[in-house]
């Protein structure tokens, strides 16, 4: 297991143009006030990959290696490899051969958080001798199957028996043989289409070498394509967090469950109701804080009732009519009250943006 590379391949969005925290890309968006792309790093770090491989378009590569460098931090090797904007999943896969070489490797995408059993599942690659395992998500499977290819059908494409493309396409997590490059290559000498999809590597993988497994998810699988996603994944991340927050951050407040509390910031005159994290520098006063709330580094959050949301560093909310329920705040971002009736909102703005409440 000690060894084994992995490859974060950055895909287009379904739902591309629907981001509302852009220019800050999927990936990078916060789960518990973490980049989701960091806590992926951190994953892969702790089910054994040596080293890992970030691939997409320059924007984000540039944007990873200024938040991490070269995994120094992190304790795990990270490069950066970077691909055309907008490049297809086979594109984008085959820009990594040179780094994973001829090895078996992880392939997860990125903006993506899997609970799974990593290591096993590598293991039973090479056990069970298999070019290919793809956990499968959302839909669990009912056991363990070897993908094997149906006739193909005059001038359709080949289809994977017992698998649908939509689930291979969906899976956010596989372990690939290196023979997945050839297959690809293939793919797109034959291909009349522009873009080949995951689902097609695969297939084309199996056609070329069979043994290509699928494998339920052991616990789930979300990929953020959208503020729903961010904000589920939130939820599961501060579900998992531990208690850490220090007397002196808090005056005259009360905390409730599990809440984290980042160095510098300051509670005052507030109920916290966790699980809930608090970036560093942040100030909540005269608030309640319900759970499942991220409230970024340098956060202003006062005079206000807040649950089930996302501030973003820098980002201010001040004496608000309404509870923000199931809400993303972006960076900087202001949210204020003017005059008008108490009503309940959900709010999703992105960056710098000023937003008065009436």
């Amino acid at each position: 297991m000690r060894g084994t590379k992995a490859v974060v391949v950055a895909l287009p969005s379904p739902r591309a143009g629907r981001w509302p925290l852009a220019p800050l890309p999927r990936e990078l968006a916060p789960a518990a006030n973490t980049p989701v792309l960091v806590r992926q790093l951190e994953a892969l770090r702790d089910a054994g990959m040596s080293t890992i491989a970030v691939v997409g378009a320059q924007a984000l590569t540039d944007a990873v290696r200024g938040l991490v460098g070269g995994g120094e931090d992190l304790g795990v090797e990270v490069v950066t490899i970077a691909v055309p904007a907008g490049a297809g999943p086979a594109e984008s896969l085959l820009g990594a051969e040179p780094f994973v070489e001829r090895e078996p490797f992880v392939l997860e995408i990125a903006g993506s958080l899997v609970e799974h059993d990593l290591r096993g599942t590598v293991e039973a690659l090479d056990r069970r001798r298999r070019r290919g395992i793809v956990v499968t998500a959302p839909e669990p499977l009912d056991e363990e199957r070897v993908v094997e290819l149906e006739e193909r059908r005059a001038g359709g494409p080949p289809r994977i028996a017992g698998l649908r493309p939509a689930s291979v396409d969906a899976a956010n997590l596989l372990v690939l043989d290196a023979a997945i490059f050839a297959a690809i290559r293939r793919l797109l000498e034959r291909s009349d289409r522009p873009e080949p999809g995951l689902a097609e590597a695969v297939q084309a993988l199996a056609e070329a070498h069979g043994g290509v497994e699928a494998q339920p998810v052991g616990a789930w699988s979300l990929r953020i394509d959208g503020i729903d996603d961010l904000l589920d994944a939130n939820r599961r991340v501060l579900g998992g967090i531990a208690a850490d927050h220090r007397p002196e951050s808090l005056h005259e407040s009360s905390v409730v469950g599990t809440v984290a509390i980042g160095e510098g910031a300051r509670v005052e005159y507030s109920l916290l109701r966790g699980p809930i994290a608090v970036g560093p520098g942040a100030r909540v006063a005269d608030a309640y804080i319900g759970p499942y709330t991220s409230i970024g580094a340098g956060a202003t959050v006062e005079g206000v009732e807040l649950e089930h949301s996302i501030v973003l560093p820098g980002a201010s909310i001040e004496q608000l009519p309404a509870r923000l329920d199931g809400s993303v705040i972006g960076e900087n971002a202001r949210v204020c009250r003017r005059v008008g009736v108490r009503r309940t909102v959900s709010i999703r703005i992105g960056g710098d943006a000023e937003v008065a409440l009436g």
